[in-house]
């Protein structure tokens, strides 16, 4: 349900004097509605004490940087080094027909000398068992004090100001994308409270030079850290569902 159709239907409501607590609930039906939908969460052990991600069940770690760690409290990098790890999504997410969007939510632990990126994609380029940085369809991370999204691995980075909590507390950004596969909102929290970046108005995902498919087959998820202490503590891809909920 968009901006101007709720507002349509408020006023409609206030006319004909439908009682006040059916139209909060209605309104409540109808979010409920639009968030509906298969959800993936990033898979994370179910102890406290952090173990190599290599010896996790599920986990891959591309290349020669072995420094991942997972608990459940989280994923981290304990060393001064970039390291990458990658995981199956279950299910697979990504646009989809039939009217449902998705929305990408990470959450990060802010730190100026520290940087996690996370990009969603398929093994369909160069189909070597990894998400490589072309096969990327979307990018999205904090980096260093800045909040980035990118069109894939190796695509131009589009930047936000960041503004970190002083203890290098959590600061979360949500990537919800219309089923259009155009129609990007982007929402941030961190010190600065919640809000919506003007720098990612105009971000483009560059989806039309991809094959007609490659937005709606998101088979993997990729996560970058960068410096000792780096770390993601959840990650999620959720289906949303469009739907308009009708009181009479």
């Amino acid at each position: 349900m968009d901006g101007l159709r709720l507002s349509y239907f408020i006023e409609r409501a206030l006319r004909f004097a439908i009682p006040r607590r059916l139209i909060c609930l209605a309104l409540g039906c109808a979010w409920t509605t639009a968030q509906g939908g298969t959800v993936w969460q990033l898979p994370l052990p179910d102890n406290a004490s952090y173990l190599p991600v290599v010896e996790l069940a599920g986990w891959s770690v591309p290349g020669v940087c072995l420094s991942m760690q997972a608990s459940r409290e989280g994923l981290r990098n304990p060393a001064h080094n970039d390291a990458l790890a990658e995981h199956d999504i279950a299910g697979g997410t990504g646009i989809a027909a039939a009217g449902r969007g998705v929305k990408l939510t990470l959450v990060v632990r802010g730190n100026q000398e520290q940087a996690v990126w996370v990009g969603v994609g398929s093994d369909d380029l160069d189909v070597n068992g990894q998400l490589d940085g072309l096969e990327c369809r979307l990018m999205a991370g904090l980096d260093r004090g800045r909040w980035g999204l990118r069109p894939r691995g190796l695509g131009e980075t589009v930047w936000a100001p960041a503004y970190l909590h002083a203890d290098g507390g959590a600061c979360t950004l949500e990537v919800s994308v219309a089923a259009d596969g155009h129609n990007l909102t982007v929402t941030v929290a961190d010190a600065a409270g919640r809000r919506r970046p003007e720098a990612f108005a105009g971000f483009d995902p560059e989806w039309d030079e991809s094959q007609a498919d490659a937005a709606s087959e998101w088979r993997l998820a990729r996560i970058e850290t960068r410096g000792a202490g780096s770390e993601l503590l959840s990650l999620s891809l959720r289906h949303a569902h469009s739907g308009v909920l009708i009181v009479r």
